[in-house]
């Protein structure tokens, strides 16, 4: 059976923890929790239980250098003629954050897995969207089109197993890779 899974940068409490008291409990908009924050680099929706084992190996190939990324400003994107997510976007281009990225889709390549071709567009999720208007999330984008969300380091990145409940999607580690080291298997994958 096949299994949803994505990879993606986890960022340090203090940054999710300051994105999550940014919420506006505004109807419309669920702000996501600060566990549940992340950047992803690569989303897969199906992946083959054979190409799993293939999947963590080709990660784990991955050497790259720890990189600094900075988050600033909300923005939001549209699904259907509505906002469907609101994120929280990256400083600038990051050279070192699209070659993780191209490396992460290259990965599941390399196992036999289409990554899409959906073009990257680095963020941090921080709220989903249901039945809003453009007009009702104005003056929260306006209010933070340049806030600085603070910057960290990037030293690693982590594979989920995503599972899409009616309350929202549950996530299992499955694999981390430490960036410029060895990597460090969730021992529960390798069974």
């Amino acid at each position: 059976m096949a299994k949803r899974m994505f990879m993606a940068i986890d960022p340090p409490a203090r940054i999710t923890a300051a994105l999550a008291e940014h919420d506006p409990r505004m109807p419309g908009l669920r702000w996501l929790p600060a566990c549940r924050m992340h950047l992803t680099l690569c989303f897969l929706p199906a992946v083959p239980e054979d190409a799993e084992e293939l999947l963590i190996d080709a990660l784990a190939g991955i050497r790259q250098p720890p990189f600094q990324i900075a988050l600033q400003g909300l923005g939001r994107f549209v699904r259907s003629g509505h906002p469907a997510v609101v994120w929280a976007g990256i400083e600038s281009d990051s050279p070192p954050l699209r070659r993780l990225q191209h490396r992460a889709c290259d990965a599941a390549r390399a196992a036999g897995i289409d990554p899409g071709s959906e073009r990257f567009h680095p963020h941090l999720t921080v709220g989903r969207c249901k039945g809003l208007f453009h007009r009702s999330l104005k003056p929260l984008l306006e209010r933070h089109e340049r806030s600085d969300f603070g910057s960290f380091e990037v030293n690693g990145f982590t594979l989920y197993s995503s599972i899409l409940h009616p309350r929202g999607a549950e996530y299992h580690v499955v694999f981390r890779q430490r960036l410029g080291d060895v990597c460090l298997a969730d021992p529960a994958s390798r069974q």
